[in-house]
């Protein structure tokens, strides 16, 4: 009985674990970048959201695509691995978007480093 006991546990345990570490592997961030402008007196406001599914395509993305005749944006980056999220969001003169993008890049994924 201690043997179906204990081969039961350890079933769990080895599939608890097995999950967990899948779900550590999926990794996701995204960038989202608000602007709004003023045409002949009226507010246009604009939303560019990049996605990402991998930390290679985050990392290789080419920020200079990135640009907009407004004056000031909202800037956030989601980074997401398993099930920790981590999003960091700044205001900023929106030809300052690029750096605004990776600095909060950075702190982002030192901050899921460090978990």
């Amino acid at each position: 009985m201690k043997k179906i006991i204990l081969s039961l546990i350890a079933i769990v345990l080895i599939s608890f674990s097995t999950s967990a570490s899948n779900s550590i592997e999926k990794f996701s961030a995204q960038v989202t970048i608000n602007s709004t402008e003023t045409f002949n007196n009226q507010e246009i406001n604009s939303n560019v959201l990049v996605g990402f599914k991998s930390i290679e395509s985050f990392n290789e993305f080419n920020y200079n695509d990135l640009n907009t005749d407004a004056s000031r944006c909202s800037v956030s980056v989601t980074v997401s691995v398993g099930i920790v999220s981590v999003t960091l969001t700044a205001e900023c003169d929106c030809s300052e978007v690029k750096a605004t993008i990776k600095k909060l890049k950075a702190i982002a994924l030192e901050a899921l480093a460090s978990r």
